[in-house]
């Protein structure tokens, strides 16, 4: 009998390993989906001047983040706001006594603020309350209202537990099935994108596996070889969803797109090695086609998918906690698939079942996967066109560079909720019926400090600058409501007459004994040497709003007015926050990422370029295709405004690895050709027939395989997935039309080698003629 070789064994014990690991991987993938969380203002280091202003706030008026809750029938008038926020409070109250820490700080509502703002002591009138409720906690039609659930810290990080809380006492008290309950805020946006995010990959990744093993079947003509493909690229994607979880990660939107990512390399990568063991077979080799095949496939795609993983780990340098571990996890995921594929085809190569077939052929048609280079004629006339064309394609490339560059400078960057879920979910339903029956859902937080004085005689000069600057906060664009001690208080006593200053002495105890009150609800706080006094404004929730720009125009309406009524006996500052100012220096922490990450990417795999062709002239050269995907994709968005999400943020670090990949296929097979004395052209006719087809398939599986998350309903996977498809496509434009270009001209000459040039020095070279 036989016995197995070497290559056989090593391939038998990796799928025995694989096969031990497998439950390990699923279990682990498993807990790591369990533990997504989106929080953007958890993304950043407390060194960010807006995040510890925030914490501050939030320590200060134990006040986190807010979800909006209504029903289509709900009304001011509606006494069961009231009874749910009760229901509410008195679930909190049973989590206290058994020991659970508070979720909620207050649940205001329309009906109860009605009541309490037409009572003494305030005594307003039905309109006089209503109007500044509106757009706070009552529609512009003056009927329509909500409940506003404060969260603490906890609850905002407990927000799936506080959801059901709330969505259980109106179940209880309403009475109505729980999908006709209105949602929106902050928090609610956030547990809305840890489903969707979850759902995009349990309900897409089977399906965009099957397609691309039915693809990588028809390429490859053979199930054999796709089979550990594909299984390989599936324990890659479980890998980096058990990597999460093994490293104590937290899963998030960020993260979520590594498994496609990592399926769509490793099934490059297996396609390039299966086409080396078919170029053999082509070229007539049939005694030991698997072993040449690795041996000359092994370093390419080693030095791939370390430059991938380069490309990966220089995300490592970002300021963006997720940032960071998908550049550490996906570099990880990436070498250790890589190594598995390495392992495992080598075996199926040895014993596929159409090698004794092949080798009963004299030769193959231009369509089979094992037609050499002068058979196939669809490369042989791709070199003629690259002949003929190469300077007009070399300068139409540089032209396109340089323009899309400048537009680099251009690029935007988003990050809300409208950014994230697709229009036709009920998260995003829901928040435009606020958007437009209630109020905006998005907080900004106006703190006023004013001195601490001793029996406070300025009492009354403090509600006359909240008025004032609650005014101002309502004079900036996109601010539809706003909600202040002010509006918990009678109006202020106009006049100078006795009786007035009667009324103001009134006025003033009347203040000083709602303070409680105020100190209850979450608008003034007593803190050493200082009352702060809080104001809140709602914000308008739309894609298309700058509200980097939103909060400098903020800050300049209110400035002036916090100046104009400060002096040295009564000093009065503002501090603005909220989750808006937070997420503001998230977007722009991520577009410097971007940038840096792109450049120390381009720095190192430059670096190992230089080292592998042994020329800092070929080298820098061999980095124009590489680059050519990323400057034309991002930099096109730039000049069209299109603003960036974080799907396809990932993509650019990214989008050099992958164009890498096939740089380093075609550059090797050139020199190989050089090497045995071929000139210029007729090496990159050669390196066509041996790399083009491996190209074209990678592209075509890779790009369907993607497009299968387009379906997804959580937008950072759809545009993660049109991204790199588009990247895909150009990458293999830049590998089998610019690079070529550039060998075919008179850069060509500096990616030859010494030994490579004495060969061919009586050769006659036509393309530099």
């Amino acid at each position: 009998m036989r016995r197995p070789s070497p290559l056989t064994l090593i391939s038998l014990g990796t799928l025995v390993l694989m096969a031990l690991a497998a439950p390990f991987l699923v279990l682990g993938a498993d807990q790591a989906l369990r533990t997504m969380f989106n929080a953007p203002i958890r993304w950043i280091p407390e060194k960010f001047d807006s995040l510890r202003t925030f914490h501050e706030f939030t320590s200060q008026f134990d006040v986190h983040e807010m979800i909006l809750l209504s029903w289509p029938d709900a009304t001011v008038d509606d006494p069961r706001l009231d009874l749910v926020a009760e229901e509410i409070m008195r679930r909190q109250q049973q989590r206290t006594e058994d020991g659970l820490p508070e979720l909620f700080v207050g649940v205001p509502n329309g009906y109860r603020m009605l009541q309490q703002l037409t009572s003494e002591p305030q005594s307003l009138s039905r309109t006089e309350a209503i109007e500044r409720l509106k757009s706070v906690l009552v529609g512009p039609d003056e009927k329509t209202s909500t409940l506003a659930i404060e969260l603490t810290p906890e609850g905002a990080l407990d927000r799936r537990i506080a959801h059901e809380i709330a969505l259980a006492s109106a179940e209880k008290i309403v009475g109505l099935p729980r999908d006709q309950y209105l949602l929106a805020g902050p928090a609610t946006d956030g547990l809305s994108i840890d489903q969707m995010s979850i759902e995009s990959v349990q309900t897409l990744a089977i399906p965009s596996s099957v397609l691309a093993f039915l693809l990588c079947c028809v390429c490859l003509r053979s199930i054999w070889f796709t089979i550990p493909i594909v299984i390989v690229a599936a324990v890659g994607q479980g890998l980096v969803l058990a990597l999460v979880f093994w490293l104590g990660l937290q899963m998030n939107a960020i993260l979520i797109v590594l498994p496609p990512l990592v399926f769509v390399l490793a099934i490059s990568a297996g396609i390039h090695l299966v086409n080396y063991y078919y170029s053999e077979l082509s070229d007539g080799n049939f005694v030991t086609p698997a072993v040449d095949a690795i041996r000359k496939g092994w370093f390419p795609t080693v030095l791939a998918a370390v430059t991938t993983a380069i490309g990966l780990a220089s995300l490592m340098v970002s300021e963006v906690a997720p940032v960071r571990h998908f550049g550490i996890v996906g570099a990880i995921g990436l070498l250790v698939t890589c190594a598995l594929l390495l392992l495992v085809l080598p075996g199926a190569m040895e014993h596929w079942p159409g090698r004794k077939q092949a080798a009963d052929k004299a030769g193959f048609p231009w369509w089979s996967p094992l037609a050499g280079s002068d058979d196939n004629w669809i490369w042989n006339q791709s070199a003629q066109l690259i002949r003929r064309f190469h300077r007009w394609i070399v300068v139409t490339a540089f032209v396109l560079l340089a323009f899309t560059s400048i537009g680099l400078t251009r690029v935007s960057s988003t990050l809300n909720v409208f950014s994230m879920i697709s229009e036709t979910t009920k998260a995003v339903q829901d928040q435009r019926w606020f958007e437009t029956n209630v109020a905006p859902s998005v907080p900004v937080e106006i703190i006023v400090r004013f001195p601490d004085l001793a029996g406070d005689p300025r009492m009354l000069d403090k509600v006359r600058v909240i008025e004032k600057l609650q005014n101002e906060v309502l004079a900036v664009d996109h601010v539809q409501g706003v909600i202040s001690p002010y509006t918990f208080l009678p109006p202020i006593p106009d006049g100078g007459d006795v009786r007035s200053v009667l009324r103001r002495t009134v006025y003033r105890r009347q203040v000083e004994k709602q303070l409680p009150m105020l100190v209850e609800a979450g608008y003034v706080r007593q803190v050493e040497g200082a009352q702060l006094w809080r104001i809140s404004g709602r914000v308008e929730q739309d894609p298309d709003i700058d509200y980097g720009t939103f909060l400098v125009e903020l800050e300049e309406q209110i400035a002036p007015a916090v100046s104009a009524e400060s002096d040295e006996s009564f000093p009065i500052s503002a501090t603005y926050t909220g989750v808006t100012s937070v997420v503001y220096d998230v977007q722009r922490a991520l577009l410097k990422d971007l940038f840096y990450s792109f450049v120390t990417a381009i720095a190192l795999v430059g670096i190992v370029m230089v080292v592998v062709l042994r020329s800092v002239v070929a080298g820098t050269l061999a980095m124009v295709p590489n680059i050519f995907p990323t400057v034309l994709v991002f930099g096109t968005m730039g000049w069209l405004n299109w603003a960036v999400d974080i799907g396809s943020m990932m993509t650019a670090s990214v989008a050099l690895g992958i164009a890498v990949d096939g740089t380093f296929h075609f550059l090797g097979s050139f020199q190989h050709a050089l090497g045995k004395g071929a000139d210029r052209f007729e090496a990159i006719r050669i390196t066509y027939g041996h790399c083009g087809r491996a190209l074209a398939q990678t592209t075509f599986v890779c790009a369907a395989g993607l497009l299968v998350y387009n379906a997804s309903d959580f937008i950072p996977a759809r545009s993660f997935s049109w991204m790199l498809l588009v990247l895909l496509v150009i990458a293999a434009v830049g590998d089998l039309v610019v690079l070529p270009g550039l060998l075919a001209g008179p850069p060509g000459r500096w990616f030859r080698s010494e030994r490579q040039s004495k060969i061919a020095t009586d050769t006659r070279d036509v393309t530099t003629e």
